[in-house]
């Protein structure tokens, strides 16, 4: 639908509507970024575990939590970032080293997140919570890794 001036194909011609930063990433430097982004992930993954049982400990230190949970939901939470990261590389045909062929990122994390908690099992669960906080925090932490742009 061009829309004459204020249409979105001649405001996106005009520069005026850009689109986010990672769309436009080469399978290289896509691939690059994975591989920073795996290569620090398990001392990601134990400093936030670490992090997260300590502070509970010291906030509730007679109750019993389930920190497995925290930790199951970190490695979900990292590997469907990466997934998303890397989705446009490897489907539709291999992508021409050097050409944009961008990178995604979870956009409604809070809809993903109740997909994943229902296939997770974890629907009523008491610590859900820790799986809950351990995805959200693996997530962040991978765009991070990956230098994603809000």
């Amino acid at each position: 639908m061009p829309g004459g001036d204020w249409g979105f194909v001649a405001q996106t011609m005009a520069g005026n509507i850009t689109p986010p930063p990672q769309s436009l990433l080469t399978k290289s430097t896509i691939d690059a970024k994975v591989t920073r982004a795996d290569n620090i992930r398990d001392r990601l993954r134990t400093a936030d575990i670490q992090t997260h049982v300590k502070y509970w400990h010291d906030k509730s230190p007679s109750t019993q939590f389930e920190h497995k949970k925290y930790a199951d939901g970190w490695d979900t939470g990292f590997a469907d970032a990466r997934a998303f990261f890397m989705w446009r590389t490897g489907f539709g045909g291999t992508p021409v080293a050097g050409k944009n062929v961008g990178a995604d990122k979870i956009g409604n994390l809070e809809l993903w997140i109740l997909k994943r908690l229902g296939q997770a099992g974890m629907g009523g669960e008491r610590f859900a919570w820790e799986w809950e906080a351990g995805f959200r925090k693996a997530v962040g932490g991978f765009d991070d890794a990956v230098a994603v742009d809000d």
